[in-house]
């Protein structure tokens, strides 16, 4: 199992056993087909396990089409196995908080931050 693989638009690699960083590349424009294709990825890296994912937006914008929020949110086949997503960008209130900040839509805790550092701290305080 490959450690890092690079799509067109995105490239996810695996930090640790159970950590997946995904990083959209800039000026990248995220379909829904897109979204299945990250989705799958984080299926086959993860192995069938749970995994934290990092979603890495401090390389450049991004936008994602309304279709593949959605796809994100409600239909990924990853969602089962996915125990947190922590956004690291730039700035605060980025498009993927507001996206995946809703508790209401989603089935796992997210949360937003500025150092990667943070962000697994914040998920050794899940696993615990």
């Amino acid at each position: 199992m490959k450690d890092l693989v690079e799509l067109q638009k995105a490239s996810v690699e695996k930090i640790d056993p159970d950590i997946l960083v995904t990083r959209y590349k800039d000026g990248a424009n995220i379909t829904e087909n897109d979204a299945k294709e990250i989705d799958s990825c984080h299926l086959t890296m993860s192995e069938g396990n749970d995994m934290f994912i990092i979603v890495d937006l401090t390389f450049g914008s991004v936008k994602i089409h309304a279709e593949a929020e959605e796809y994100y949110v409600y239909k990924g086949r990853m969602i089962p196995y996915i125990k947190g997503i922590a956004i690291v960008s730039n700035t605060r209130s980025s498009f993927f908080s507001k996206l995946f900040g809703r508790s209401s839509k989603t089935l796992y805790p997210t949360k937003e931050f500025i150092t990667f550092e943070d962000a697994y701290a914040w998920f050794d305080k899940l696993r615990k």
